[in-house]
């Protein structure tokens, strides 16, 4: 069994990730059908009850069926064709844990925020919207696209992450920061949401918040790396491997973007109605969730998401090593 190890040059660091991480994803799986078919055989060969018999025989041809489609679906991954002609078989030394950004192209902040000098700030503008979103599908990332599934970030969420907010992941463009408490990162039903208070009378917050009001800024992006996902390999002519991110383990920065990967992000800026709504600032956070939907595009958001969820668990078929130890308990019972 060959492993995905350095990549050359022409390879981003992204590319490099979703390699080890699909290499990764094929050993694992491959090591877990293997142990499940020799449980499976080694109880078959110790009943002679028909019953048992029977539902070991079914549990392993499932098995014999999910590792054709493993290794036919490896074989023909849009990721492994494209990253062959520039591996090298050494050892393994790519980092899985690497930062990876979730923008189209790698764009840079190289042209500075416009100064506008002489305009003021509103006060207490704020920049809200969602730095990702459940079960909504990338663009293409070079060979793959990715999704994430909900409840991802909820664990990196629990454990209070340092995260910035940046513009184009650029740190020259501090927007906000969770630990001073200018940057609020919340996860709901939809993605990942945030909420970020603009400085007053900044040059930079300035031209951003112009900027996403003319609506030339409207997605968003985050730096992040994966603690657990899953492969779901091209089998069929013109589709590509999908990548399907069920934990995030860091997440470094999210942010307004000119190329956002997932066109389903937004950002938007929010301006308190009134005094007495920044002077209390629970009431102003409440004020801004619901912001935003109306009524009846949060409901056909919430409809969609749901339907959404229901054909990723239709599709995505959870068989895993433990069921099978569930199995063969019930079956030596």
């Amino acid at each position: 069994m060959s492993s995905l190890i350095e990549t050359t040059d022409f390879c981003s660091a992204r590319m490099n990730v979703a390699a080890q991480s699909a290499n990764e994803f094929y050993e694992t799986e491959t090591v877990r059908l293997n142990a499940e078919r020799r449980l499976f055989g080694e109880e078959l060969q110790k009943t002679d009850d028909p019953d048992k018999r029977a539902e070991l025989q079914s549990a392993l041809n499932e098995n014999t069926l999910e590792w054709a489609g493993l290794e036919s679906g490896w074989q023909s991954s849009t990721l492994r064709e494209k990253l062959s002609h520039g591996i090298k078989r050494a050892g393994p030394n790519i980092s899985k844990m690497g930062f990876e950004k979730r923008i189209a192209l790698e764009a840079t902040s190289s042209a500075v925020i416009a100064q506008s000098r002489g305009q003021k700030t509103d006060a207490r503008n704020f920049l809200v919207g969602y730095a990702a979103k459940f079960n909504s599908e990338s663009q293409n990332l070079g060979g793959f696209t990715e999704k994430i599934l909900p409840g991802a970030f909820s664990e990196v969420l629990k454990n209070n992450c340092d995260c910035r907010a940046l513009y184009n992941h650029d740190s020259n463009y501090l927007l906000g920061r969770t630990k001073s408490g200018t940057l609020r990162l919340f996860e709901d039903e939809i993605g990942l949401r945030f909420t970020c208070d603009l400085i007053p009378d900044d040059p930079v917050a300035d031209g951003i918040m112009r900027r996403v009001k003319r609506s030339d800024i409207s997605g968003c992006s985050f730096q992040f790396c994966v603690e657990k996902d899953r492969w779901k390999f091209a089998k069929m002519p013109g589709e590509i491997d999908l990548r399907i991110i069920e934990k995030i383990g860091q997440l470094l920065d999210i942010c307004p973007c000119v190329y956002p990967a997932y066109l389903d992000t937004s950002v938007t800026v929010i301006m308190p109605r009134s005094a007495a709504q920044i002077e209390n600032d629970a009431q102003t956070e409440r004020d801004l969730s619901w912001v935003r939907f109306s009524s009846a595009e949060r409901q056909l958001e919430e409809i969609d998401s749901r339907v959404r969820l229901q054909k990723a668990t239709e599709n995505l078929r959870e068989f895993d090593y433990a069921e099978a130890g569930r199995i063969i308990a019930r079956c030596s019972g």
